[in-house]
């Protein structure tokens, strides 16, 4: 019995080849200018404890994302996870926020890339923010501005919407 060829999409098999790592200091002013130029935020800064990523296909950058501190104050959070004040302050350097999710304009032709990085992403957060920083990461959290964009990517990667 013979075995059944595989053919894989063109989107597939472009995703298949992305990988995602933390940009090196030499990247950095490349990075923060993209975000500058093609982020509708159009801002690359990022206070306090953060890391950068690029997203990668055959060595050619296809998307960036930034995790930082959590927004110290969320109605929406809180209420969501029922920390007392207390309980928050002790506990919310454990949340980190996806605060600069940019895919680079030219690779958005493939509809699942942006949920392909974003879960590559999430899969890297919790060790390298634990080498770099010294704790763990119980819970990412994001913005999106809804006037832009649905959240797909988010919702494909198990974020629950919580609040506006």
């Amino acid at each position: 019995m013979g075995m059944k060829s595989q053919t894989m999409t063109p989107e597939t098999e472009f995703l298949s080849r992305v990988t995602v790592r933390l940009i090196v200091d030499e990247e950095r002013d490349r990075f923060d200018a993209l975000l500058e130029e093609k982020h509708y935020l159009k801002s690359a800064r990022i206070g306090g404890q953060s890391l950068r990523y690029v997203a990668e296909a055959d060595g050619q950058w296809v998307a960036l994302l930034t995790f930082s501190g959590a927004a110290p104050h969320t109605k929406a959070r809180e209420l969501k996870i029922r920390w007392t004040p207390r309980q928050r302050a002790r506990r919310l350097c454990w949340v980190v926020n996806n605060s600069r999710f940019l895919v680079l304009p030219e690779r958005q032709r493939y509809p699942n890339l942006a949920s392909r990085v974003l879960a590559l992403g999430l899969k890297r957060v919790n060790a390298d923010w634990q080498e770099h920083w010294g704790h763990a990461v119980i819970l990412v959290e994001s913005y999106v501005d809804e006037s832009q964009y649905r959240g797909t990517c988010y919702r494909a990667c198990g974020f629950q919407a919580v609040g506006l």
